[in-house]
């Protein structure tokens, strides 16, 4: 089977030859071309785009320290252990939220100082 394989291989490729490539940044007349100045109908298209942009850009609330956040699920575990409702959302992040260290180590020191931690 081997012979059979051996017999199927292509010819043995030539050798292939280095060369060195060269960057060229910058030097005029070696195939850069130079960006043309912007006219003055483009600028002002850009600005209108930039503006536009700038427009839409959603403003991200600050992260949450973890303490923080710590409260607030120990405030939603109390709600909800008073029996008051909770939104599905709220229990589906409270949920995944107690399965992290950062909740496990917080509750610990919970349990060990209760609400004086929080200052």
């Amino acid at each position: 089977m081997g012979r059979d394989l051996d017999a199927l291989a292509p010819d043995a490729m030539p050798p292939i030859e280095a060369k060195v490539v060269r960057p060229i940044f910058g030097k005029q007349g070696r195939g850069v071309e130079p960006t043309p100045p912007m006219s003055d109908a483009e600028r002002l298209a850009e600005a209108a785009i930039v503006a536009d942009l700038s427009a839409r850009r959603v403003e991200r609330a600050p992260e949450e320290e973890p303490r923080a956040r710590f409260k607030r699920a120990l405030e939603l575990e109390r709600q909800i252990a008073a029996g008051e409702s909770a939104t599905r959302d709220q229990q589906r992040w409270l949920m995944s939220y107690q399965k992290t260290p950062e909740y496990q180590a917080e509750r610990m020191l919970f349990e060990d100082h209760g609400d004086g931690m929080f200052g």
